[in-house]
């Protein structure tokens, strides 16, 4: 899980999990984790942060399967943006 503060005054939430375990899974949890701080520099759309973090998955050629729901909550419009991928 993370939170991340964005520029546009708007909260993003990151709820995710890994299949496996060990270092491999926290390894891939945790570039995971980076890539979606970076990219939410530059979006805040929850759909377009998991269609960019799943073309980061498949380039890496990782064989972990993982989880994920984005919700980006605006305060001032009391609004909840969210995305989910990897689970029904």
């Amino acid at each position: 899980y993370d939170a991340v503060a964005l520029a546009s005054g708007k909260l993003l939430l990151v709820v995710g999990d890994v299949a496996g375990r060990g270092i491999a899974a926290a390894s891939t949890m945790g570039q995971l984790r980076s890539a979606v701080r970076s990219y939410a520099l530059l979006e805040s759309d929850p759909a377009v942060l998991l269609a960019r973090l799943n073309h980061f998955q498949f380039s890496m050629a990782w064989d972990d399967m993982a989880t994920v729901l984005l919700a980006v909550i605006d305060p001032a419009a009391a609004t909840v943006e969210y995305a989910t991928a990897g689970h029904p």
